[in-house]
């Protein structure tokens, strides 16, 4: 067997590891943040039968593309359920097709274990399996632009109008999961390269500009047909947009915001911090890496496909500092790029390197160790908090919690240990420390989302609230400022719910005559309290809260108000 190759086995062992920390309990857990966006407009579009206008309570809502809700809807026409499993499928088969890319980039760029060593990676870095087990489109993000980069680069050297055509539309693709990102950054990656091998010239043809000509087309087909389409009766458009919704939203939110951010200003150096929060447990061994290549630079001699890789993570990082709206999920897609450097660095033979290599090596060994330690120990916060916070009844839900930790630890920290080396290597073809790492951290990563993360939803309520409300009639009924895309998908409401948008429309409401029913966010019980009877402050139903809970945590309630004439 080569030595930059990987065994049949080696290669199955790695994608069975990959299935399993992707889809392992993937539908466990209770929709989450923004999850309930794309859970309830992809529900709408199968009860109204319009796939063109995503709307959240009769509202059309394209603040985010389309084709991350057709991703959604095709898993419920192949499952016949729509159910948290199926609405974060899409990112979990996101995150493995990213994985392939960047196997594949890697073996481009030097050769096929190190494209595995830096997938290997990815498969127990924080940010990169959260976003691959959490229903958003940036996982499909980062796959569309590793997917068009590593397209390109698999084709660049007999290119025709296909090959220029399938880039373009995987760019295009991408652009309606997320946003631009995904037509500027492959692209912009793709001419680096051309410009540094020389080889720009023949890239200069008729079939290429007939290509992207064709790609844009592709883009511009969802805008058209929601422009042409009519919406369902009762459904409308946000207040001042109209039937070009669509086009002024991407606008809006990927290139207005970028200049003139109208929602969040986060500092410009946020991404210093936050690449390394999304790359634990690497982080301190990215920091070494780094270190590494910018003391050996002067005296290194690179290959152009190095230094188009360094040079890719540069502006990729670049481009999203620049941008005014900043957040720490947009710079996903420079994960793939960060690990293939890392992976590249590690298994280098590079004397001038080998200090920082040992170093990132041993430090990232002593930190995987030490989080084992951590999660073994756990188990004793977890036996002592119930009586500490006063839940004696979630005993047995704080043990379980512990004893997954702990269990993760102590597996954990089996391939640490010295005389695994040998077997380890073996096992998943990576050579020495290095594949005991890998495997130390995809234990862990794999035990805390799989198992921990999950054990942790029975200390959440949003859920259990909502579906008390499932036959509930909704028809004198209304959601305070803001209605709540959660609780209508689990209640299943089959119109919208009326939102009141200011006390007066609350007064007027609850002066309409007959029983009326408020649903309130506990965020602005302060603004709702005082327009209330004073007979009537206490809620019909309201979602649960733990003694533990601050008050800062928005709770949802009922209120039912009963009408003058009764």
């Amino acid at each position: 067997m080569n030595q930059g190759t990987l065994s049949a086995k080696q290669k199955i062992i790695f994608w069975i590891a990959a299935l399993i920390i992707m889809l392992a309990g993937l539908g466990f857990r209770s929709l989450w943040g923004s999850e309930d966006r794309w859970a309830e407009v992809t529900r709408i579009m199968f009860q109204t039968g319009d796939f063109v206008h995503p709307s959240i309570n009769g509202e059309v809502y394209f603040d985010k593309p389309l084709m991350s809700y057709w991703a959604i809807a095709l898993v419920k026409l192949v499952t016949g359920s729509l159910n948290e499993f199926a609405i974060r499928l899409p990112s979990a088969l996101g995150a493995l097709i990213g994985l392939w890319g960047t196997i594949k980039l890697g073996s481009i760029l030097r050769d096929e274990k190190t494209g595995y060593a830096a997938a290997w990676m990815l498969l127990s870095c924080y940010g990169f399996v959260f976003w691959g087990r959490t229903a958003a489109a940036d996982m499909q993000n980062l796959t569309a632009i590793i997917l068009a980069v590593t397209w390109f680069m698999m084709r660049k050297d007999k290119a025709g109008f296909f090959s220029y055509l399938l880039f373009y539309v995987i760019c295009a693709a991408g652009a309606h999961m997320k946003g631009l990102a995904a037509i500027v950054i492959p692209p912009a990656l793709a001419g680096l390269f051309v410009f540094l091998d020389g080889s720009w010239k023949k890239h200069i043809t008729f079939a290429h500009i007939a290509a992207a000509i064709a790609g844009a087309a592709v883009y511009f087909i969802p805008f058209i047909l929601a422009a042409k389409t009519a919406l369902p009766e009762g459904y409308a458009y946000p207040p001042g947009l109209s039937a070009d919704a669509g086009i002024y939203l991407v606008i809006r939110e990927n290139i207005v915001r970028v200049f003139n951010p109208f929602d969040h200003k986060e500092p410009f150096f946020i991404y210093l911090y936050e690449v390394p929060r999304m790359m634990i447990p690497w982080c301190v061994a990215m920091l070494l890496v780094m270190i590494g290549i910018a003391v050996s630079f002067r005296k290194t001699v690179l290959s152009t496909e190095r230094k188009w890789l360094y040079l890719s993570a540069i502006f990729i990082f670049a481009i999203f500092t620049a941008s005014g709206s900043r957040r720490w999920y947009y710079i996903l897609p420079l994960l793939p790029f960060i690990t293939l450097i890392m992976a590249d660095f590690m298994r280098s033979e590079e004397p001038l390197q080998e200090r920082w290599r040992n170093l990132s090596l041993t430090v990232t060994k002593y930190l995987l160790f030490t989080i084992c330690v951590i999660q073994i120990l756990s188990i004793i916060a977890f036996h002592i908090a119930p009586s500490y916070l006063k839940v004696p009844e979630l005993a047995n839900e704080f043990l379980a919690t512990g004893a997954g930790l702990m269990i993760s630890g102590v597996l954990g920290l089996i391939p640490l240990m010295p005389r695994m080396q040998k077997h380890i290597g073996k096992f998943c073809g990576m050579d020495g420390k290095l594949g005991q790492l890998l495997i130390s951290a995809f234990i862990l990563s794999a035990g805390f989302f799989c198992v921990t993360y999950n054990q942790m939803e029975y200390f959440r309520t949003e859920k259990e609230f909502s579906l008390k409300l499932r036959n509930f009639d909704f028809e004198n009924t209304a959601f305070y400022l803001k209605p709540a895309p959660k609780l209508l998908f689990y209640a299943k409401t089959d119109k919208p719910v009326k939102v009141l948008n200011s006390n007066k429309e609350l007064a007027e409401f609850l002066n309409a005559g007959g029983d009326r029913y408020v649903i309130c966010n506990s965020n602005l019980l302060k603004y709702f309290l005082p327009e209330l009877p004073e007979a009537q402050s206490k809620p019909f139903m309201e979602e649960k809260r733990y003694k533990w809970e601050n008050d800062e945590i928005g709770k949802l309630s009922l209120w039912k108000i009963i009408g003058k004439n009764k």
